[in-house]
């Protein structure tokens, strides 16, 4: 019989320390899905590529292909688990419609502001944090996930719905319109600078700042809903 631990090293395949840099080529696409366990950076380009920075013995198990509007990007696809000494992936993208984030350990970074002209659906269902900054004339956003959210950017009306747990900064985020609905955990920060729209049937506080008019408040759940300098 074999025992747990036997059969884990058996599905684990560890990393062989020896890092090397790979360019995956992709052909162009407005939806990304990104499943990675470790590191991920969005950077807007005017070429689409992915590059990656792994352990050399684990680069197969590393996938970036397209299929329909999208590009799908992750280590995740295979029956034995890498385990990386380190897995950093850059993603070169012109533009993006949605977003979709779904790591069982991974954070996925924004380094400098991505400028769109068109909406952007971003939905969040991984482990990890995920910190990003987009120029968009509109966000929606989607938490279902387990780590904190940073949003930076500029935007007309930001649509979030929070069903995670963990911290959402959103007050660099400057929105014109605001609605938010919370069934998550974590304490929120938001910013607007015309009207907001806040329903809280979860737990943490949630503080907003700006001259947006409070044009709605529901509170349902536990924790205060508080306007801040």
């Amino acid at each position: 019989m074999v025992s747990f631990k036997k059969l884990r090293q058996m599905i684990d395949v560890k990393g062989n320390e020896k890092i090397i840099t790979k360019e995956l080529q992709v052909s162009s696409f407005i939806r990304l899905h990104v499943a990675v366990n470790g590191t991920t950076e969005l950077i807007q380009s005017d070429e689409e590529k992915v590059i990656v920075e792994a352990d050399e013995n684990l680069m197969e198990f590393i996938e970036a292909g397209n299929a329909g509007r999208s590009l799908y990007v992750s280590t995740e696809n295979k029956l034995r688990k890498p385990v990386f000494t380190k897995c950093h992936i850059k993603i070169y993208l012109r533009q993006v419609d949605v977003l979709y984030v779904r790591s069982n350990h991974g954070d996925v970074v924004c380094p400098s502001t991505i400028t769109l002209s068109n909406p952007l659906d971003i939905r969040v269902q991984s482990v990890g944090n995920t910190s990003l900054a987009f120029d968009a004339p509109a966000i929606k956003v989607i938490h279902q996930g387990t780590g904190n959210i940073s949003l930076k950017g500029k935007t007309v009306k930001l649509e979030m719905k929070n069903q995670g747990v963990g911290t959402i900064s959103a007050k660099e985020m400057i929105a014109d319109e605001v609605t938010f609905k919370n069934m998550g955990t974590g304490d929120v920060e938001l910013f607007a600078d015309k009207e907001i729209s806040i329903s809280n049937y979860g737990t943490g506080t949630i503080l907003y700042s700006g001259n947006g008019v409070l044009k709605d408040v529901r509170q349902y759940g536990a924790g205060q809903v508080k306007h801040v300098k």
